[in-house]
C-alpha cells in the first residue's frame, strides 16, 4: 500500500466519523470544535509517521543499492587485475619456454632445472590468485557476485580458508533480490565470525540449482561445543555478548515471508551448517 493510498484511507475514515458525530444536536459547538481539532491532529500525526516510515524504507534501499554498486565495482576491478596478471604470466611463460628450449639444446641442466621450477612457481601464483572467485562467474546477478566476492575477500583477509562450490549457472532465484542479499549477508557474516574462533578457520559456500529449486549451503568451523539451536533465532539472543542477536532473527523473518523458502540448521561439535531451500 503506497503513501497516497494510506493517507486517503485515513482521511476518509476521519470524514466518516465527522459526518456521524457532528449530526448529533446534543453536542455543543465548542465540543465539536475541540474534538475536530484533536482528530485532525491525530490524522496529521498518523500521516506524518506513515511518510517517515516510507522515507526510512526508501533510504535503506538506497543505501543497499549504493553498497551493491560499490561491491560490484570492487569485484570488477579484481577481475580486471586477475586478467592482467594472467596476461603477464602468459608473456613471461612464453619467454621462459624459449629460454628453456635453448638450455635443453645446449645441455645446461642447471639452467633447465632453474627455469622449470621458475615456471612452476609463477604458474602457481597466477592460478592461486583466481581460485577463490572463479565459481562466481556462474552467478547471473551482479549484485550477488559482488556480495559474495566482498564476503569472500573479507574471510580470506581474516585467515579463514574458503571453499566455494558453484558449478552451474544460477539464475531466476525465486526471492526478492534485496531479501536474498540480506539473508546471505547475515549467514555469511555469522559463518565468518564463528570460523575465526575455530582452531582451523574454514568456510564452505555452495549454491545448487536443481529443477527450478535453489539450495544454498553455508557451513563453517567453530569453537568446540554445541549452541542452543532452538534459541538462536530469538530476538536479542546471542552467544557473542550484549547488543547482538538480531541477525538470525531477521533471517527467520525473511524466511517466514515466503511460503516456498525453508531454512534448516545443523551442527556438530566443531561445525555449524545452514541450508536454505528456495522454490520447489
Amino acid at each position: 500500500m503506497n503513501k497516497t493510498l494510506i493517507s486517503s484511507v485515513v482521511v476518509l475514515v476521519g470524514m466518516q466519523f465527522f459526518e456521524i458525530f457532528f449530526h448529533r444536536e446534543a453536542v455543543s459547538h465548542y465540543t465539536k470544535s475541540l474534538i475536530f481539532a484533536y482528530i485532525f491532529l491525530i490524522i496529521s500525526v498518523l500521516i506524518l509517521l506513515n511518510n517517515k516510515l516510507i522515507a526510512y524504507k526508501e533510504e535503506i534501499m538506497r543505501r543497499e543499492k549504493e553498497a551493491q554498486y560499490e561491491r560490484l565495482n570492487l569485484y570488477t576491478r579484481q577481475v580486471e587485475q586477475m586478467y592482467q596478471t594472467v596476461r603477464g604470466f602468459k608473456h613471461d611463460y612464453k619467454n621462459m619456454l624459449i629460454s628453456l628450449e635453448e638450455s635443453i639444446r645446449t645441455g645446461n641442466i642447471d639452467e633447465v632445472r632453474f627455469l622449470f621450477h621458475e615456471i612452476l612457481i609463477r604458474a602457481n601464483v597466477a592460478l592461486s590468485e583466481g581460485e577463490n572467485i572463479d565459481d562466481l562467474s556462474y552467478l547471473e546477478n551482479p549484485a550477488l557476485k559482488s556480495l559474495l566476492y566482498h564476503k569472500l575477500m573479507e574471510a580470506t583477509r581474516d585467515g579463514v580458508e574458503v571453499v566455494i562450490e558453484i558449478k552451474q549457472e544460477i539464475r531466476d532465484v525465486k526471492m526478492d533480490l534485496l531479501d536474498f542479499v540480506r539473508l546471505l549477508s547475515v549467514l555469511l557474516d555469522n559463518a565468518i565470525e564463528a570460523a575465526k574462533m575455530a582452531s582451523r578457520p574454514r568456510l564452505t559456500l555452495a549454491i545448487v540449482q536443481d529443477k527450478g529449486r535453489h539450495i544454498v549451503y553455508v557451513s563453517n568451523s567453530k569453537a568446540e561445543g554445541l549452541v542452543p539451536i532452538h534459541r538462536i533465532y530469538q530476538k536479542d539472543y546471542s552467544t557473542k555478548g550484549s547488543n547482538r542477536g538480531t541477525g538470525l532473527f531477521n533471517v527467520q523473518e525473511i524466511v517466514e515471508r515466503f511460503n516456498h523458502v525453508m531454512l534448516e540448521t545443523e551442527q556438530t561439535e566443531d561445525t555449524f551448517t545452514q541450508i536454505v531451500y528456495i522454490g520447489g
